[in-house]
């Protein structure tokens, strides 16, 4: 054990040689992205792990200028195995201490810039003017990005703004052209926007109530009319994240907090096949014919939805209305 570190100690120390310093090492490497993009690193250091990437190059204070725009990127770790050390081809590449800021629009969404320049590396060049990974000659397919925040926002203003904090992102590009990934994070709202928080004469105005965490698993096919999603949530507030979505009735997006699993297929923007074992907290059902929202406490539901059979299959339910009422659903609804 002794003898591989120091191998790969000495290893480490050639290839940084060869290259000619870290931080030039670096802005090579970045620069190939795109003939766009101008890099400039600050700091750099090599750090090992036992793992099977156990060479870790740790750049700071990277600078991109892309276009008009100059993204600033506090961390970049770029992640070697023994094999490609010797190519001077990462495995993977880790972007830490963003902050994100995703904008809807009414022609979808305005990803935040850094997307644009990870986006070759994952061969997935849906960004205009992005070239490829085999263009700029990178091989990587795995990059995380930890992020400190992500906002979601409407450009028309109707809706409020949504943030969560502490995400982290795991992108893999396959060789079939498929993009898989997990992600897991906090929802966050202002604490003094919190019962709690204006109670409390000495709260911190910048101080956040977390309203819930989850994980998540996703596929994205090519043409990208097609994905999956697998979600893992404990006490997720969703009633402002619902509302950013294009494929949940406006009756049916003020569902209270969430925990539990929800499992969807999505296919040309509309829910293909849903399978869900959640309960619902201190939300409303939608409206009825102009009624007013019925009001519930709780509900725990276990069922399926199939689009192609027109029909929702509900194996449990156990709801508790806000003033008290109980009652239960089994049973398939057909379209």
């Amino acid at each position: 054990m002794l003898a591989s570190l120091l191998v790969l100690v000495i290893a480490s120390v050639v290839f940084v040689q060869q290259a000619g310093g870290l931080s030039p090492l670096v802005e090579r490497q970045l620069n190939k992205i795109s003939d766009q993009i101008v890099v400039r690193v600050s700091d750099a250091g090599l750090d090992l792990q036992w793992s099977s990437r156990p060479v870790i190059l740790k750049t700071y204070d990277v600078q991109m200028q892309l276009q008009e725009s100059t993204l600033q990127i506090p961390s970049a770790e770029f992640e070697f195995g023994l094999a490609t050390l010797l190519t001077g081809q990462p495995e993977k590449l880790v972007l830490r201490g963003l902050d994100l800021d995703l904008v809807k629009t009414a022609n979808g969404w305005n990803m935040p810039k850094i997307m644009g320049v990870t986006a070759p590396l994952l061969s997935h060049s849906d960004v205009p003017g992005a070239p490829s990974a085999s263009a700029t000659g990178l091989t990587m397919r795995k990059i995380g990005i930890d992020a400190v925040s992500m906002t979601l926002s409407d450009a028309t203003g109707v809706l409020p703004p949504v943030r969560f904090a502490d995400l982290y992102f795991d992108f893999e590009s396959l060789a079939t052209g498929s993009l898989t990934g997990s992600l897991r994070g906090r929802h966050v709202i202002d604490g003094a926007n919190t019962e709690a928080g204006a109670a409390d004469a000495n709260t911190d105005a910048d101080a956040d109530a977390d309203v819930g965490d989850f994980t998540a698993t996703f596929t994205s096919w090519p043409g990208g009319d097609r994905f999956a999603v697998d979600l893992t949530a404990q006490q997720l507030n969703l009633t402002d994240i619902i509302a950013y979505t294009d494929f949940v009735s406006p009756d049916l997006q003020r569902l209270g907090s969430l925990s539990g699993h929800v499992g969807v297929n999505v296919e040309d923007s509309k829910i293909a096949l849903l399978e869900a074992d959640i309960t619902l907290q201190n939300g409303t059902f939608g409206t009825f014919g102009g009624l007013t929202a019925p009001e519930f406490a709780s509900a725990q539901v276990i069922g399926t939805y199939a689009r192609s059979q027109k029909a929702l299959n509900i194996a449990k339910s156990d709801i508790t209305m806000a003033d008290g009422r109980r009652f239960g659903f089994v049973g398939a609804v057909n379209d």
